[in-house]
């Protein structure tokens, strides 16, 4: 069977390019952040006081945000489970 992409991904971060320690690293191709917009989506956001971090606009963790997962966890426990349910057992995703 063929690797995950997720697998290959994790795999490849431990080899990623850079021009003097790693210049035979791999870049990847598969993943685009748009970071030379980022500063000036961020001054927007900051203007209209929207609390929004630099990070936010990149990638995050393919499991969720953990600020959203712990809220999810709490709000799926209290209403719909009435169990525990622990936020690290959560994955949120969009689609």
């Amino acid at each position: 069977p063929k690797p995950s992409f997720t697998s290959i991904y994790y795999a490849s971060l431990d080899k990623l390019y850079d021009p003097v320690s790693r210049p035979a690293g791999i870049v990847n191709l598969g993943v685009a952040e748009n970071r030379l917009s980022a500063p000036l989506v961020k001054d927007r956001l900051d203007s209209a006081n929207s609390g929004v971090s630099f990070d936010s606009l990149a990638y995050n963790p393919y499991t969720g945000s953990e600020r959203l997962r712990v809220a999810m966890a709490r709000v799926a426990s209290r209403h719909i489970a009435r169990c525990s349910i622990d936020h690290k057992r959560l994955i949120l995703t969009s689609g």
